[in-house]
């Protein structure tokens, strides 16, 4: 029967620049489950090699006593799993499978090679996660051609965004991808966000096939986006990049507002409105909580968007006059607009 051993034909290497999206490459990651959890390569599927506690004492093992002990040790842990890992893996994989672990070492090498004796064929990551990383912190550093929606609070700017996806443009999700809308209630009906690392590992996957010469169409966004951040160098790119700033109605934004947010638990807006107490004070916070229990949402809105639009216009002067294009939009005619923004977009890319 098939053990885990040091001497079996090493695996096939593949770097990410021979990984093509197209082909839909089945990852597997053989990390700890709590690795896995902090960030993992986008579609790839846990198949721990060892558990946390089981990591934690090989690592110990490794770092007090030697590599070799180490290893012995892993693979101890690890025989009794063979069989559940070929079957886990077929199940996600079928008969091909990319894997990884950290540095593309013994894990994912001797993950190979179980999965090649029962017919699997794998690649095995070279440099394995950490390789990773360090390539998509790269990508982002590279120059890209980008296009800033901004305007107030309520303006409709994701679904001009999408409007614009539907029409062959460029644009990346920014709060999609974050699962966050940006202010303190962005959070309201919207599933958990993920880490940090995994968000930049998302946005690698939406932006490396984007053509960086053309426009690429992104909100306006500060350095945090709910608990989550951007990466600095694209966040840089960002701030100098030119910025259509969509002037709405303030009746309009507020009537989106309450088709967005008037069937959220009242409960849950209270508590999001009160972290605005210190820079709304509390009389005003009084009155939104007040208009919130009783169901009166457009003039909670009316009053919150006080605090928006002021902090909307501090952002907005701290760019150069040359980079900002106010563009009036009708915020009730979504095509017409769409069309508005994608005419401003053409102007700018000439």
């Amino acid at each position: 029967m098939f053990t885990f051993t040091k001497n079996n034909t090493e695996p096939d290497l593949i770097t990410f620049v021979d990984i093509h999206p197209e082909n839909h490459p089945q990852f597997i990651d053989v990390r700890s489950p709590s690795e896995y959890k902090i960030g993992h390569i986008p579609g790839a599927v846990n198949v721990p090699l060892f558990d946390d506690s089981e990591r934690a004492i090989v690592g110990t093992l490794y770092k007090r006593v030697s590599k070799e002990a180490a290893i012995t040790k892993g693979f101890e842990l690890a025989g009794p799993k063979r069989h559940q890992i070929v079957e886990a893996v077929k199940k996600i994989a079928g008969n091909e499978a990319v894997v990884y672990c950290w540095r593309g070492g013994i894990r994912s090498g001797s993950v190979c090679r179980l999965l090649a004796e029962y017919g699997i064929q794998t690649k095995k990551i070279e440099g394995g996660y950490k390789a990773y990383r360090k390539h998509i912190r790269a990508a982002f550093q590279k120059p890209a051609h980008f296009i800033v929606l901004g305007g107030f609070t309520g303006s409709g700017k994701t679904a001009i965004l999408h409007g614009l996806q539907r029409h062959n443009t460029q644009i990346l999700d920014l709060e999609g991808l974050a699962n966050h809308t940006g202010s303190v209630f962005g959070h309201i009906n919207q599933p958990p966000q993920p880490t940090t690392e995994q968000f930049e590992n998302n946005l690698y996957q939406k932006f490396q096939p984007l053509n960086k010469t053309e426009p690429i169409i992104i909100e306006n966004e500060s350095y945090a986006i709910g608990q989550v951040h951007l990466p600095e160098p694209f966040l840089l790119q960002m701030r100098s990049a030119p910025l259509i700033s969509l002037d709405v109605a303030k009746e309009v934004r507020i009537k989106r507002l309450v088709e967005e947010y008037g069937k959220s638990d009242r409960k849950e807006l209270i508590a999001a409105a009160q972290q605005l107490e210190k820079k709304l004070g509390s009389k005003k916070l009084a009155c939104v909580e007040e208009h919130l229990q009783h169901d009166r949402f457009d003039l909670a809105c009316e009053v919150l968007l006080t605090h928006y639009d002021s902090y909307y216009n501090r952002s907005f002067g701290k760019r150069g006059k040359e980079a900002v294009h106010v563009l009036e939009l009708t915020g009730t005619d979504l095509e017409k607009d769409v069309q508005s923004v994608a005419r401003k977009i053409m102007e700018l890319h000439v």
